[in-house]
């Protein structure tokens, strides 16, 4: 994470473009993120410089989850979390695109990428457990299942779509014949679940 001192206007970030969308800028005085430019939404046209268009920054302590990290920015409707240690000092940033894109794509083989670990595994008789970054394409495809329409192509983005917030250990949902219960979170973005057949598709 890069941080830019205040006030910012387009020419300094068209002669050093920064390597994400979004600007953080910090006080000139203490060097501490104090707002969040997402330079997709800023409007050129309006005369202002980068920092006048700028939200407050939405601090996170460095112990909070990700997921009441990203219920907060949902809540407050800001782009990106700052992350900050027991002395209030910035040690890191979270974007709400960050979060959406583990969840929503993930790449057949991500899972033993990222996780070291196969995407699914049977544990029992007619138990799985997956990634949540597994894709919901491959997990269908295993249990030749048609797959339902929707946004979410992870196990996660598709937890996320039916409780209609980010998952929490112990929350269950059903898809085709298959159910689901999360059972680990850890960060960042890191999701265990089990997977029960308890019908065949179709059945009642």
């Amino acid at each position: 994470m890069v941080a830019w001192k205040a006030p910012v206007d387009w020419e300094d970030v068209q002669q050093n473009p920064p390597p994400t969308p979004y600007l953080f800028l910090a006080d000139p005085q203490t060097e501490e993120i104090i707002a969040v430019v997402n330079l997709r939404q800023v409007n050129r046209q309006a005369g202002l410089r980068l920092s006048e268009q700028a939200e407050p920054a939405l601090y996170v302590p460095w112990s909070a989850s990700v997921a009441d990290a990203f219920q907060q920015m949902l809540q407050q409707n800001r782009c990106a979390a700052v992350v900050v240690n027991e002395y209030g000092e910035t040690i890191g940033a979270i974007t709400f695109e960050e979060v959406m894109e583990t969840l929503f794509h993930a790449s057949a083989s991500r899972s033993q990428r990222l996780l070291a670990r196969p995407p699914f595994r049977q544990v029992g008789p007619g138990v799985w457990e997956v990634t949540g970054i597994t894709s919901l394409r491959r997990l269908a495809r295993h249990f030749h299942l048609l797959r339902p329409i929707g946004r979410a192509t992870t196990v996660a983005g598709l937890l996320l779509e039916v409780l209609g917030r980010f998952p929490a250990e112990g929350d269950r949902c059903q898809w085709g014949p298959l159910e689901f219960r999360v059972l680990r979170i850890w960060p960042p973005l890191q999701m265990l679940v089990e997977v029960r057949k308890i019908s065949e598709e179709g059945s009642p």
